[in-house]
């Protein structure tokens, strides 16, 4: 409990600190151009800390966790969501892509939809089509392994 409340404060502290704020903005906007893909997802940058906060209350995960690594450099969300025509009833249509930054550039980490419910097969390999596009490194494990049945555990956006 010490601990969620430390980080509750944490992020409560960022969202009315000015200039952390501004860091995070100024960081996440050199990555707009991840938002233009002719594709099937939609993309949009979480670019503020409070879109955020929004996005993973709104789709019952816990990536407000990650508004501190944001505005340090360290990480980004966008949301993704499927507009294929291809999508049937089963499929969810909105996701979360989470990226690491380094100095090599940009890593998958993760790429979930809400209350972390996983992909499908053919929203895995769509998102693996982005991800080159956007020459964005990943390894084909975790959230972008296909499926053999559709046994899918969930697990936490962590």
């Amino acid at each position: 409990l010490k601990i969620y409340h430390d980080k509750l404060v944490e992020h409560f502290n960022l969202l009315s600190d000015k200039e952390k704020n501004e860091k995070f903005v100024i960081f996440a906007e050199k990555f707009k151009y991840l938002e233009d893909y002719g594709g099937e997802y939609k993309l949009t940058l979480l670019s503020q800390p409070k879109l955020v906060l929004d996005a993973a209350k709104d789709m019952k995960n816990c990536a407000g966790s990650y508004v501190t690594r944001i505005s340090r450099g360290k990480y980004l969300l966008l949301l993704a969501n499927d507009k294929s025509k291809e999508r049937n009833l089963d499929e969810k249509s909105r996701f979360m892509l989470g990226l690491n930054v380094s100095n090599e550039g940009l890593v998958f980490e993760q790429f979930k939809g809400d209350c972390n419910h996983p992909a499908s097969n053919r929203q895995r390999e769509m998102m693996k089509l982005y991800l080159e596009d956007k020459d964005i490194s990943y390894k084909d494990v975790g959230d972008l392994r296909l499926s053999r049945n559709g046994d899918e555990k969930h697990e936490l956006f962590l």
